[in-house]
C-alpha cells in the first residue's frame, strides 16, 4: 500500500495527484507498532472499483474518530479522486454538517 513513494512524499497510487509526507502516513499504537493513519487506510477502501458493506461500515466507525484535518483531508481526497461524485462524499458532507451544527448549541 505504500510502496508507492517519491523523494520524501507516498504517492497514492490509483490518483499521482494525492500525496502526503512520509512522515505523516503512519501512526504508532502504545506498544510502539506502527499503523497506516485511517484516513489513508479509508481512502484505500473508498477508492476501490467496488465499495463493500463492510468498508462503508468502516467509514461509519472511524469518522467520528479521525479530527477535523483528517476528515477533511480524507473528502478532499475523494472529490479529487471521483470528480463526478461519490457516495462516500455526501456521507461525509452530512456528518461534517451535523457535527457543526451539534458545536454551535
Amino acid at each position: 500500500m505504500i510502496l508507492d513513494s517519491e523523494n520524501d512524499y507516498w504517492i497514492y497510487k490509483r490518483n499521482g495527484t494525492i500525496r502526503r509526507k512520509l512522515t505523516d502516513i503512519d501512526l504508532k499504537t502504545s506498544a510502539g507498532v506502527p499503523y497506516i493513519k485511517p484516513e489513508i487506510q479509508l481512502l484505500y477502501k473508498g477508492g476501490s472499483s467496488v465499495i463493500r458493506e463492510k468498508d462503508m461500515v468502516d467509514l461509519e466507525n472511524v469518522l467520528p474518530l479521525l479530527k477535523d484535518t483528517s476528515r477533511e483531508w480524507l473528502r478532499k481526497s475523494i472529490m479529487i479522486q471521483y470528480p463526478k461524485g461519490h457516495p462516500w462524499i455526501e456521507r461525509i458532507n452530512v456528518y461534517i454538517e451535523s457535527l457543526q451544527y451539534m458545536r454551535r448549541e
